[in-house]
């Protein structure tokens, strides 16, 4: 594999450059000069200061962070073996995994601009444990398909963006419903909602519109009730029900269903972005 050559770099970098330079050096060539054509740098395959510079700033601005906090994270999210000597390396396979979703986010720009979903923040992050996109369901035989975000049963949900209701409330799971909106550039699914909803299929909603509130799952035992939030970016010739059969399920890195429709994306970056602005 043919990776990037460093010229002209510092000797004395900082823990952020230091792991910027680790994630640069690691991609294949290929993969290195599209991301100097996202940045809008030239000189093909070489490393050099401003190319640092710029890759930084792009991560600072798309909300990763290269902190070894942050790549701990990030590895652990995406179940990057990062235990023992691995703990905190960043690798060919997770540099590829940064470049992958710094090109999601790119070209998610507009996911990025909304609301959050509350008033507040949740006591407990969106990206960890069994509220985590992409983490183990049934056993490990499904993946999750959205971020869980905690709170009391009757909490306000509110609309992430302007756009129109397309269904729902229908029953969702555990005596919970389920409401979807088209927000223009992408569709987010609202589940785990009570019945009862201030809107209805082919109402508009305004960003920050409460629409519904949380609902209580029942029959099973779980640490709170929750809004879990599907996100779709409508890519593709996606079309249907947004739950589909395992043979046309999007599917996790190592193969694993998420048992969605393949337009299904992480929501994570975009609650990163959205926990900025509340209703």
């Amino acid at each position: 594999m043919s990776t990037p050559t460093q010229q002209n770099l510092p000797t004395n970098l900082s823990v952020n450059q230091q792991n910027a330079l680790a994630i640069l050096s690691n991609l294949d060539l290929d993969e290195f000069n599209q991301l100097k054509d996202v940045m809008n740098l030239g000189v093909p395959g070489v490393i050099g200061p401003e190319t640092l510079a710029k890759f930084i700033a792009l991560c600072s601005r798309l909300k990763l962070d290269l902190t070894p906090a942050g790549v701990n994270s990030f590895k652990d999210i995406h179940r990057l073996g990062n235990t023992g000597p691995q703990h905190g390396v960043i690798g060919p396979t997770t540099a590829e995994f940064y470049f992958h979703t710094i090109l999601a986010l790119v070209d998610r720009t507009a996911i990025a601009e909304g609301c959050f979903p509350f008033k507040k923040l949740p006591n407990a992050d969106w990206t960890s444990g069994s509220r985590a996109f992409g983490s183990n369901r049934s056993n490990g035989t499904r993946a999750h398909a959205g971020c869980d975000l905690y709170f009391p049963s009757g909490t306000a949900i509110h609309a992430v963006r302007d756009g129109r209701v397309t269904r729902g409330p229908y029953a969702f799971f555990a005596g919970t419903f389920a409401l979807e909106v088209d927000h223009g550039d992408f569709i987010v699914r609202y589940c785990e909602i009570q019945e009862a909803t201030k809107v209805k299929e082919g109402s508009k909603v305004e960003q920050g519109q409460e629409i519904a509130r949380v609902g209580h799952l029942m029959g099973i035992v779980v640490p709170s009730d929750m809004l879990h939030l599907e996100l779709y970016d409508k890519s593709g010739d996606a079309s249907g029900g947004l739950t589909a059969k395992k043979a046309v399920s999007k599917r996790r890195a190592d193969g694993i269903p998420f048992l969605r429709r393949k337009d299904l994306v992480d929501p994570t970056s975009s609650l990163d972005v959205w926990m900025n602005n509340l209703p």
